[in-house]
């Protein structure tokens, strides 16, 4: 049977059941024995010993050894009265000097103070062996907080708090989802989470609250993550993935896979990373004339900075815009499948090579079919229009040599004026 021993500056022992341990101020010391025991070691300079069981251990002021022993174990570290900077590397043992000398932990309860805190899980307890259930409030100042894997809670608090989330350990399972926001006076509140292979539980679970910025990294699997209004910074890893920047100037990377990537607003900078990858461009605000060639990168001042793009969904705004394709994605080693939409005004397009999709939108639009490059195949036809208004709908395309499918096609409306380069 479990016991329940409250004492003042003494050496506490408990037995074999399930204890409640609560210790005063004072320099104490505490074995509570086998069991699923609760320490509560008040002030003082205590030292703790849980043993076997799976344990919770409140620390209390005062510098203390703590040693969780065997089991599933639990510490509650209050720092909430520290006015100065906390750096803490949580293990299933860490030194914080003055405050604690932790080992044998499995998972953790921190509040921190009003200073610039860093609380970060490594090693063993951020592993499939563990998957600790972390709860970490940053209070005040600007913090930066990793909860690890398993079931977590963080709450960034005031300041300006950025929240690392990384499943990159750990990686088995279906890939990550991060999705769900309120955003409220600048923070974020969110969840992100994933699944055992059957879909049937969650792996790694996180809710999050008074967070600012983000830094995730998704799996080796299909993830889907869309970042916040802030300067967030999300990489897929490997995985066919789904990348949605939002708002804000945020750092966008694929990874290896065939991904596709929103960019959103913001003055983004935008990796495709290795694989097939898509860039999702809606410019339809912009009220400038944009004059855009696209490659696998480009530079577009002020909006997006992109490398590793393979195929493009191109929206613009209502200005005189010119989008051209060229280099490496309009040639026979891509030919990237777009979708260009020229909104409003008068606007010169060519989508190049691929199975193209494009509509000048308003204006006078003169749309480019050059399909001079990456010469292979039968030559070229283009002969089905509709009139409406001034402007054409049609199609255009180049079949292999065996007659049997297309290497290039274009489906186009909204156009008005054409220039067709065949085959030579």
């Amino acid at each position: 049977m479990g016991s329940l021993l409250r004492i003042w500056y003494d050496t506490l022992v408990g037995g074999l059941g399930n204890d409640s341990i609560s210790s005063g101020d004072g320099n104490d010391s505490i074995s509570s024995g086998d069991g699923d025991d609760s320490i509560s070691s008040g002030d003082g300079n205590d030292s703790i010993s849980s043993g076997d069981g799976d344990d919770t251990i409140n620390a209390g002021t005062g510098n203390d050894t703590i040693d969780g022993g065997v089991g599933n174990d639990r510490l509650i570290l209050n720092f909430s009265t520290q006015t100065t900077d906390i750096n803490l590397t949580l293990n299933t043992g860490f030194v914080l000097t003055g405050v604690a000398n932790v080992s044998n932990i499995e998972s953790y309860n921190i509040t921190s103070g009003s200073g610039n805190d860093s609380i970060i899980q490594s090693g063993l307890i951020n592993s499939a062996v563990y998957r600790g259930t972390d709860t970490i409030n940053g209070g005040a100042g600007n913090d930066t907080l990793n909860a690890g894997l398993g079931d977590d809670n963080v709450s960034g608090g005031a300041g300006d708090d950025l929240l690392i989330i990384d499943y990159s350990v750990g990686d088995t399972g279906k890939g990550m989802y991060l999705s769900t926001y309120s955003y409220t006076e600048g923070s974020y509140s969110g969840q992100a989470y994933r699944q055992n292979s059957n879909n049937t539980s969650n792996l790694d679970y996180i809710s999050f609250d008074g967070i600012n910025r983000l830094q995730v990294t998704g799996t080796s699997k299909n993830d889907t993550l869309t970042s916040g209004l802030n300067n967030d910074t999300i990489d897929g890893g490997a995985g066919n993935d789904n990348i949605d920047g939002d708002a804000g100037n945020d750092s966008l990377v694929g990874g290896d896979g065939d991904d596709t990537i929103n960019a959103g607003t913001g003055n983004d900078t935008i990796d495709g990373g290795v694989g097939n990858d898509r860039l999702i461009l809606n410019l339809s605000t912009q009220t400038t004339n944009l004059n855009l060639t696209l490659n696998t990168g480009f530079v577009l001042t002020g909006i997006a900075n992109v490398s590793n793009i393979e195929s493009y969904n191109i929206t613009s705004g209502s200005g005189n815009d010119s989008i051209i394709q060229s280099g490496l994605i309009n040639s026979a080693v891509y030919r990237a499948n777009d979708t260009i939409n020229g909104g409003t005004g008068n606007d010169t397009l060519n989508a190049g090579l691929g199975d193209d999709n494009v509509s000048g939108g308003a204006g006078d639009d003169l749309l480019i079919i050059d399909y001079s490059v990456g010469d292979t195949g039968k030559g070229m036809y283009l002969s089905t229009y509709s009139y409406t208004e001034g402007s054409y709908s049609g199609q255009a395309y180049r079949q292999n040599s065996n007659n049997t499918s297309n290497l290039d096609y274009i489906s186009f409306d909204g156009i008005n004026r054409l220039q067709v380069i065949p085959n030579p």
